[in-house]
């Protein structure tokens, strides 16, 4: 059975995630304009799932086990990206952390990295119109690091958020088939793709300092090592 992602899932931020919002919104940091930064319904969506899905499936990656990254899960969702940002596994929009109790505590794992400071912050020109963005946290205490972040970011989608009820109707079961659950898919099995690996030849790259790193791509960043460590991807 595939994990559906219900109409439930774009409501309102819980608790914890209204605190990782205001430290997004309100870091001194900011170089986005805090008054157009505002929470998407559909990227909220997609970032709760992809912390759910982290936990349940025992992984820590922007690119889930089947080799899908954050732009595609995004699009497929029914946000519009940019024409020229290729697909399937590639990250442009999106921090995560594990390990952190609290969001202060994750936003501080993020603040000492510089990837991650570069995005949530928007400190390059890249990432300065991603104003709309969703935020995602859960808790499995059986799951390797207890706890899950997720922030996306995301230039507002092109569609507008007036078609938003209806586009998610028929277009929401698309993320979900691409999320299938801990019992549908061996965990071992998946494999990493980063940006080296993507079949994306012809693409327009982001500058090296714009881009979001996976473990595999940034051996100088603390990779966590066991259960109780922390870690910001």
């Amino acid at each position: 059975m595939l994990a559906i992602l219900s109409v439930a899932s774009a409501a309102p931020l819980a608790t914890e995630e209204q605190q990782l919002a205001s430290l997004l919104v309100s870091d001194r940091g900011q170089r986005r304009e805090r008054n157009r930064m505002t929470p998407d319904p559909i990227l909220s969506a997609v970032a709760r799932a992809r912390a759910e899905d982290m936990a349940k499936r025992r992984y820590f990656s922007h690119v889930n086990p089947e080799g899908v990254g954050p732009n595609a899960l995004v699009r497929a969702a029914g946000y519009a990206l940019p024409a020229a940002w290729p697909g399937r596994s590639e990250n442009f929009i999106e921090s995560i952390g594990a390990g952190y109790a609290t969001a202060e505590a994750a936003w501080d794992g993020w603040m000492h990295s510089a990837a991650h400071r570069t995005h949530l912050l928007a400190s390059s020109a890249f990432y300065r119109d991603q104003t709309k963005f969703g935020i995602g946290s859960y808790a499995d205490p059986a799951s390797p690091f207890r706890r899950y972040w997720v922030v996306i970011t995301a230039p507002p989608s092109s569609h507008g958020e007036g078609s938003y009820v209806s586009r998610r109707a028929s277009k929401i079961s698309r993320v979900a088939g691409l999320m299938p659950v801990l019992s549908d898919v061996d965990p071992d099995e998946g494999r990493l793709i980063d940006w080296e690996a993507a079949p994306h030849p012809t693409a327009p790259r982001p500058r090296e300092a714009d881009k979001l790193w996976n473990w595999d791509d940034a051996p100088a960043a603390p990779r966590p090592a066991a259960t109780r460590s922390n870690g910001a991807g």
